[in-house]
């Protein structure tokens, strides 16, 4: 006698698949959200470390069998046997892609971690007076992830707050990304559900100045006009906590040190600058305000009584206390001229397995947004999952030598796979008064070629002046250069929005499957066409080993031409970072200036590096920098193209697409193209028109505007 099983298949259109105690929700063919709740009381709403609107669940191919059930995507096959247990190794598995073959993932299955996520750098390694809260990200070498919600706090309707399961309602809420060796693919799967890398302002990629000491309003601003005169840009005075009249506690300013401090915020606007002010809200326990604080009435009036254990501090699990604080006294140093707040520190989180760094870097960036009613920005170190929408992240307060800078370089590059795409390092080390010499070089140079360039120490010496006239020649080089490539960085950040991909990547985003890629943990690439190999040792000359990967690169201070794939050794002087382009690209350059954005983009520098076999292309990205309107899509692209033949070179300028407030009607274009010593180019074209090799001087028409344009060499 023969026995058939009856099997249910059905395709599933955009909705949660319910079996037993279980739902599954399929978003894409590479990620599924797995729940289980004995009283199948599922959240309603978002939870606080995803985004606050999930996308839409796709189509996915469902079969049930009795007490088995199978989900089936392009990339993922899960199998759930309800036997009446939460999800375990004995009832769920999930087939996902790995390598050019499929694996099989159960629960409690430990992995190949490509990134570990701290806090902080604080006096690394030891973590002395910091908890770790590690975690790790979300790229894994077994080509899988899976995000485990532990706190289970969801958003509230009105997403003004949040409210906890209760203990005894808690299941589980797992999120599980398949991805193979598709690590792109992966951040992207990743930003949709736990939301966007946030597009900061143009502004963030200029040089920040900061130091804690007692300052005066006076010091601040002979300060910035001392960089201003000799000729180093700078975009953020970052005023440390000596601002207070109490030290670390307190909104008020101090009396004598800043008699003028609204004149001083004045002079420094007029100068083009971001003035940030540091907070301490405490390390866990609270710093209260002092008895005299102009803040105290203003929170009697509304409070009657001290919110937070008798003492006048913000208790950060009411709801009006935060919304209160927010409101009175966070947003007030805006109205005097503060442009964001660095939070030096947390506070105790209202909810079980939230970090209090997560829950005030929220509160921090929204009133920010609020109150500027442009695009937030914090510094503050980071909160656990989620924490990568509150930019900028800041590493603490680390120690000044060499292993601190190596381990920022790998960790900085790592970061961006769990989303931390703006690491903001105490460039020269917290600690520490005046460093050494070759130590100041090479960090300055891996600072101006990061995410964030910020000088930073405890009462140190970190400005170029009181270095070698060595130091103070890199150090207005390199500044230089990274004011030159503002453009560059800020196409980066327009695409970390939009795909997940973080500005500084590790070798294995863009070479997944070369082994090289992961054994060169020190070097980096910022996009896909740059390459950044970065000194880490002392010595007037540093020989390091570097990966060239696939395709041809150009190092255009010494002139060399580096083909992939090959490990090489390089001799790098102390003058000396290398930077390397990829053949086929162009990169966006601005001409000098002392903040960036005293000039518009006009001209728009090019340096063009034309591949014989394949086009250069760059799509240019433009909109206002510092407001939200762009998210309604007000901004504009314009694709420029550059074609090779063996004996002629032919550049295209498009006509930009999209508008925003105040876009350029005209714009001069100056192109710079590489040739390699044995090109033969006899012909320059614009638009398939022909022009001298000596140099071009063109007028184009176009529907928004006219573009002129001039060409040179650049060998």
């Amino acid at each position: 006698m023969i026995l058939s099983k009856k099997i249910k298949l059905m395709i599933t259109k955009s909705q949660s698949i319910c079996f037993g105690n279980a739902r599954f929700t399929v978003y894409s063919s590479g990620v599924i959200r797995l729940e289980y709740q004995r009283d199948k009381l599922f959240p309603k709403t978002p939870s606080i470390i995803t985004a606050a609107k999930l996308p839409k669940p796709i189509t996915s191919e469902i079969k049930k069998s009795g007490k088995n059930l199978t989900i089936t995507t392009d990339k993922l096959k899960l199998t759930f046997n309800n036997n009446g247990d939460e999800f375990n190794s004995e009832n769920l598995k999930i087939e996902h892609p790995y390598q050019k073959q499929k694996a099989v993932w159960k629960p409690g299955d430990s992995g190949l971690p490509l990134v570990e996520m701290v806090r902080s750098l604080d006096v690394w390694p030891e973590h002395e007076h910091f908890e770790r809260q590690e975690h790790y990200g979300m790229l894994d070498k077994t080509g899988r992830a899976c995000i485990i919600d532990e706190a289970q706090v969801y958003r509230t309707k009105d997403n003004t707050w949040a409210e906890a399961t209760p203990f005894d309602q808690r299941g589980q809420d797992w999120w599980f990304f398949g991805y193979g060796y598709d690590y792109i693919n992966g951040l992207q799967d990743f930003v949709n559900i736990f939301g966007k890398i946030p597009l900061v302002p143009r502004w963030t990629f200029g040089f920040w100045y900061s130091k804690w000491f007692e300052y005066t309003d006076k010091d601040i601003i002979k300060i910035a006009k001392k960089y201003r005169n000799a000729g180093l840009p700078m975009d953020v005075m970052v005023i440390d906590t000596e601002w207070r009249k109490e030290g670390w506690r307190g909104y008020n300013w101090h009396p004598s040190r800043f008699k003028n401090y609204k004149s001083m915020m004045k002079e420094l606007k007029k100068m083009g600058l971001i003035v940030p002010l540091n907070d301490h809200p405490g390390y866990n326990t609270p710093d209260t305000l002092p008895s005299d604080d102009n803040f105290i009435p203003v929170l009697k009036r509304e409070l009657n009584e001290p919110p937070l254990r008798g003492q006048w501090a913000c208790n950060w699990s009411s709801k009006k206390c935060v919304e209160l604080w927010k409101s009175s006294v966070l947003a007030k140093q805006f109205k005097d001229g503060m442009d964001f707040w660095w939070i030096d520190g947390w506070a105790e989180a209202p909810f079980e397995k939230v970090t209090g760094q997560f829950w005030l870097n929220r509160h921090y960036y929204e009133t920010a947004e609020k109150a500027t009613g442009k695009r937030g920005m914090i510094l503050s170190r980071w909160g656990g999952w989620g924490s990568h929408r509150f930019p900028v992240q800041f590493s603490g307060d680390t120690r000044s030598n060499w292993e601190t800078l190596k381990h920022q370089i790998k960790f900085t590059a790592d970061s961006g796979g769990a989303g931390a795409c703006y690491w903001s390092h105490d460039i020269g080390g917290f600690h520490d008064n005046k460093i050494d010499d070759e130590l100041y070089i090479r960090w300055i140079q891996f600072g101006a070629f990061s995410p964030v360039f910020r000088t930073h120490s405890a009462f140190g010496t970190r400005e170029p002046f009181e270095y070698s006239k060595l130091a103070q020649k890199v150090f207005k080089q390199v500044v230089r250069q990274r004011y030159a490539m503002v453009p560059y960085y800020y196409q980066l950040a327009r695409e970390a929005y939009d795909t997940g991909l973080p500005i500084c990547r590790s070798m294995y985003l863009h070479y997944p499957d070369i082994y090289q890629a992961y054994s060169n943990p020190y070097q980096y690439q910022l996009g896909k066409d740059v390459l950044v190999v970065p000194a880490f040792m002392s010595g007037k000359t540093t020989s390091r080993t570097f990966w060239v990967p696939d395709g041809t690169w150009i190092r255009p201070q010494t002139g060399e031409i580096l083909r992939g794939y090959g490990e090489r050794k390089i001799e790098i002087p102390l003058n000396d970072i290398p930077v390397l382009y990829r053949l086929g690209s162009i990169i966006p350059h601005q001409a000098p200036a002392e903040y960036t954005r005293q000039k518009t983009l006009d001209p728009l520098y090019l340096d063009i590096y034309p591949d014989l076999h394949d086009e250069a292309v760059l799509d240019f990205y433009e909109d206002d920098g510092e407001s939200k309107s762009f998210e309604k899509n007000e901004f504009s692209r314009t694709k420029i193209i550059c074609a090779k033949t063996v004996n002629a070179i032919n550049v295209k300028v498009g006509k930009p697409r999209g508008k925003f407030k105040g876009q350029l009607k005209n714009r001069m274009f100056d192109f710079n193209i590489w040739l390699a010593p044995e090109d033969n180019v006899k012909n320059i074209l614009v638009d398939n028109i022909k022009l001298p090799k000596s140099g071009w001087s063109k007028t184009k028409t176009y529907a928004a505007g006219t573009c002129k344009g001039k060409a040179s060499f650049l060998n």
